[in-house]
């Protein structure tokens, strides 16, 4: 992976991006704190932002298997960069609310959501051959996770220096640097010749069907060809499962530091600092593990000390520090999951349905996020974060119980047709 060029100049333009990103999470959060001083409200803007993958996602693998992929990935970027912007610009003119943050940030999670489709699964295979694909994959998550590092501690030094607007305009800016490796990054995003042919010749013969009929039918096939697959709709569903207790993990822990710990922002970019070390641990075990493990085994064990984490979380909730170490090792565990279905996805899914079929498995793995977000957030208002933790090492039970149904643990790598109905 380090003599090949390419990846190293896309991976480390992820980084920046990544740096970036961590500056946002961060921030939206802690401004709705600061606005408001309800987790519901840190919640909704959360269920918010995911409303477009649950809604459009399918749609818009979709539309992006049938367009210049490269075209969708730059200006997706460029979208990104002028809404983040928009946030501090707002504020310098008027005084902004939570809905005004609503309204943005689903906005910029329609942009996301395409860069998301045509990066995570249309550029790095294009860089490295398969036989690479779990080395290249555990490098980028491990060594981007270096971002979840220093990235939460310079965001939460930004906002208490800057405040929370401003500290988005390094953000924004960070969105530059990705878009000029995007612009020289010399690989073809698209389908081969002859399957964009013969989507061409399919739609000829179709006159008479309208183009969202056609859309229609696209996401009916990424559903199926999931179904169809155990080892997909296990994976997703499984993840499923997981969502629906962590998916509001990132605000209800702000919250909780940040107004029932009384902590600073600058200590809660600690917090998630130390996490991002344990996640570098673990995107570093992934590639170990697989080598010593089939896959689906290694699944199996990996959720198991992901699950004993959440319930440490919640034995510890009055100490903030062991609360940080168990949520840590929670991210270790959740990071070398990522890896291995990240991996899964890329070698099971075939090139041409890339967009339709990814978008289907975002949208079984999104539909939690906002019910965790809403029903979590309400319920560290109403009465308190640690019944939260609590649930949250529940939903682990039952997604390892839904592994175990599922038989994702016998899965071996080399043998995958097996798991083809």
């Amino acid at each position: 992976m380090l003599q090949n060029k390419w990846y190293l100049i896309y991976f480390f333009s992820s980084v920046v991006s990544n740096l970036g990103n961590q500056i946002y999470l961060l921030a939206i959060p802690w401004l709705i704190l600061e606005m408001t001083g309800s987790a519901l409200s840190m919640t909704i803007m959360m269920a918010v932002e995911l409303v477009p993958y649950i809604l459009l996602g399918p749609f818009l693998g979709s539309l992006i298997d049938r367009i210049n992929r490269k075209t969708v990935i730059i200006a997706s970027n460029i979208m990104q960069f002028l809404l983040v912007l928009s946030i501090p610009i707002a504020s310098y003119f008027f005084t902004i609310g939570s809905l005004y943050l609503y309204v943005i940030g689903f906005v910029l999670a329609i942009f996301a959501l395409c860069y998301d489709i045509v990066s995570d699964f249309g550029i790095i295979p294009k860089l490295v051959n398969k036989d690479n694909l779990t080395a290249a994959n555990s490098l980028y998550q491990g060594m981007s996770k270096i971002t979840d590092i220093g990235g939460p501690a310079i965001a939460g030094t930004l906002i208490a220096v800057l405040g929370a607007n401003n500290a988005l305009i390094v953000d924004g800016v960070s969105y530059l640097f990705t878009l000029a490796v995007l612009i020289i990054l010399p690989v073809n995003l698209n389908s081969t010749p002859a399957q964009v042919a013969e989507g061409a010749e399919d739609t000829e013969e179709q006159e008479t069907t309208s183009f969202i009929r056609e859309m229609v039918k696209d996401v009916k096939e990424g559903f199926l060809f999931i179904l169809k697959r155990n080892i997909l709709w296990g994976a997703a569903f499984a993840g499923a499962l997981m969502n629906l207790g962590l998916g509001a993990s990132y605000p209800i822990i702000t919250y909780y530091l940040g107004s029932e710990q009384g902590l600073p922002s600058s200590t809660v970019g600690v917090f998630f600092g130390v996490a991002g070390v344990f996640a570098i641990i673990g995107a570093s075990l992934a590639s170990y593990l697989s080598k010593k493990l089939e896959m689906g085994l290694a699944i199996f064990y990996v959720i198991i000390f992901t699950t004993i984490a959440a319930f440490g979380m919640y034995l510890f909730t009055q100490n903030w520090i062991l609360v940080m170490v168990t949520y840590a090792s929670l991210n270790a565990g959740m990071t070398i999951f990522n890896i291995y279905t990240f991996t899964l996805r890329q070698k099971e899914i075939p090139e041409e349905m890339i967009g339709r079929v990814n978008s289907a498995y975002r949208v079984i793995l999104t539909v939690p996020f906002p019910l965790s977000a809403l029903g979590l957030g309400w319920l560290a208002e109403q009465y308190s974060v640690s019944l939260v933790f609590l649930i949250i090492g529940i939903c682990m039970v039952f997604s390892t119980l839904f592994i175990l149904v599922s038989k994702i643990s016998a899965y071996k790598e080399s043998k995958s047709a097996q798991f083809a109905s």
